[in-house]
């Protein structure tokens, strides 16, 4: 998380290691579902970092593994509840992708102020382990009114938990980025026996760091003995900041019977980004931190061959006068444009291929993916096939790349020729793809020293055909 979040009612810790002794790094969190006398429970849930623990081999993939004991401790010495078992995170075939795994558990106590003891130990290395103890204070009145504490839970289709037909993952560390566009806000309530089939009102809010509620979602119920209170709030039009979601009943007359609350961080810095105000992101902590002036230049420059001129116009002015800090900024900018949630994920895919076309293309002087076959090659990849022709008579060297299947537009195909034989520089004369260069006179200036004629006389179209449409480079050109 980016600021300090200070949490109402549910306990949520974040535990790491930073000392010599090794331990695990988890995140938990506590909710208490008090419903009535004879089902009162508490809910775990956990976050394991898979850094922190060692993962073994076992029938050829690698997994990791916690010994988990878990004591519900009255301040008497009563011991109401325990759990004891091992948790195996997800099995890999790379010893090194260290996955982070989830666990919820769910348990069945009694009214009463607890202190929850809670041993985690690395199953392959006993040496690492974590300790950790919570309260948890169950009691209530037989007359009071409660809504249980408010978690939040991301939709998912396989692989999650169930609780009473959703399928979900909890939201443990409330942090919620880009990639949700909705989170289930899930609570409940058991009312009082004066207020049993009683109509009431259930009133969802979001409210930003200054108290502005951004977000106001009503729903109406009638009261049981157990009411499951789930409702999906939109995230899509929330900015990067602090918030807190509120949940409140009341009666039709207005009267406040219950309230929960959970604060939670929107993460999202790149929302509201442009590409002119690059100088304004925050590069703490990403990627471009790693680019030295060298590679700032390489990315910069190819990222200018597919920009419109406004924006070529300032990554112009960046390259020439920018400080190496505004460069690692105009980058991160431009690709948190393209993907907001990860723009490491953009741009990684993106310069892979700028490195390929410039061992392919360059020539020494320049970058090889600013030639024309190097464009070509970044924004279309390898052509289907390729034909070269370096010795036709009365013609240059010449290449032509066909694709077989570029979106929207089918067989397209590109001609490139080197009219001053100079090394592997080939121009692009002509194409049949759609924003690219199509030149229908392509023939006549590709074979224009191969028809002899007096100075001011045009040749006839006889000359034409047989001087140049018949010539090799039309029938490849031109050939299905």
């Amino acid at each position: 998380m980016k600021k300090s979040i200070q949490l109402f009612f549910a306990v949520i810790i974040l535990l790491t290691s930073n000392s010599i002794v090794s331990a695990v790094d988890v995140a938990v969190s506590l909710r208490d579902y008090t419903t009535n006398d004879e089902d009162v429970y508490a809910e775990i849930s956990y976050l394991f970092i898979g850094e922190s623990l060692l993962h073994a081999q076992t029938t050829g993939q690698y997994a990791a593994a916690v010994d988990v004991l878990i004591t519900f401790n009255r301040p008497d010495g009563t011991i109401d509840a325990v759990d004891k078992y091992r948790l195996t995170g997800p099995a890999q075939l790379d010893s090194l992708a260290r996955q982070n795994f989830i666990d919820v558990r769910r348990y069945n106590v009694s009214q009463a102020n607890y202190k929850v003891k809670i041993e985690l130990r690395d199953a392959f290395l006993p040496s690492t382990f974590r300790d950790i103890e919570l309260q948890l204070d169950t009691r209530r009145s037989e007359s009071q009114s409660k809504l249980s504490d408010l978690s939040l839970l991301l939709p998912v289709e396989t692989g999650g938990f169930e609780k009473y037909g959703i399928q979900y993952e909890p939201v443990i560390i409330p942090t919620i980025g880009a990639v949700h566009n909705s989170v289930i806000a899930y609570s409940e309530y058991e009312p009082s026996k004066d207020l049993l089939n009683q109509e009431a009102i259930a009133f969802y809010s979001i409210y930003d760091n200054e108290k502005n509620e951004v977000f106001r979602k009503v729903k109406k119920l009638n009261l049981e003995a157990r009411n499951i209170l789930v409702e999906s709030i939109p995230l899509v039009k929330l900015d990067d900041g602090e918030y807190s979601i509120h949940v409140k009943l009341l009666l039709r007359n207005k009267k406040e019977i219950g309230f929960t609350t959970l604060e939670f961080y929107r993460d999202d810095p790149y929302k509201n980004l442009r590409i002119e105000g690059y100088k304004t992101v925050n590069i703490s902590g990403t990627f471009v931190e790693l680019l030295n002036e060298q590679n700032l230049e390489f990315s910069l420059r190819a990222i200018r061959l597919f920009v419109d001129l406004p924006t070529g116009d300032l990554l112009q002015n960046v390259l020439r006068n920018g400080t190496i800090e505004e460069k690692r900024k105009f980058v991160l900018t431009y690709w948190a444009l393209q993907n907001r949630v990860d723009p490491y994920e953009a741009f990684k895919p993106f310069m892979s291929m700028a490195a390929q076309a410039h061992a392919r293309f360059g020539d020494g002087v320049g970058y090889g993916f600013e030639t024309d076959r190097g464009y070509v090659f970044m924004k279309y990849g390898l052509p289907d096939d390729a034909i070269s022709r370096g010795s036709e008579q009365g013609a240059p060297p010449f290449i032509i790349w066909t694709y077989n299947r570029i979106p929207k537009q089918g067989t397209v195909k590109f001609l490139f020729y080197n009219p001053t034989l100079d090394g592997e520089e080939f121009d692009l004369l002509h194409s049949t793809a759609d924003e690219e260069i199509q030149n229908k006179d392509w023939p006549e200036i590709l074979y224009s020293k191969s028809i002899q004629r007096r100075p001011g006389e045009a040749a006839s179209q006889e000359e034409l055909r047989e001087g140049i449409y018949g010539r090799e480079a039309v029938r490849l050109f031109n050939d299905q």
